[in-house]
């Protein structure tokens, strides 16, 4: 979930939300929340905190939670399974 999204949801404003992570600055947080500024390290902190880990750091880059695409998945074929491999040692 956005930032912009969060805080419209919790109806929070900026000043509010900028004094919940500990900055004097509102100015800061609208520049998070709109995408002008990413977060250092000890914000980010602040912001999964405050938010119940709601807004992740991936948000700020917009991957978001998406599950790993697995659909272009390609199976072995028959000269590389592993039991024609050379690389498999075979035991007696």
């Amino acid at each position: 979930m956005t930032l912009q999204d969060y805080l419209s949801r919790e109806g929070l404003t900026f000043t509010a939300f900028a004094a919940l992570i500990g900055t004097k600055y509102p100015r800061t947080v609208e520049r998070y929340a709109k995408g002008q500024q990413i977060p250092d390290r000890t914000m980010m902190l602040r912001i999964v905190d405050k938010t119940r880990s709601e807004v992740m750091p991936n948000d700020f880059y917009g991957v978001g939670h998406v599950a790993p695409d697995t659909s272009s998945s390609v199976a072995p074929s028959p000269g590389n399974s592993p039991a024609t491999s050379p690389l498999v040692e075979e035991t007696a």
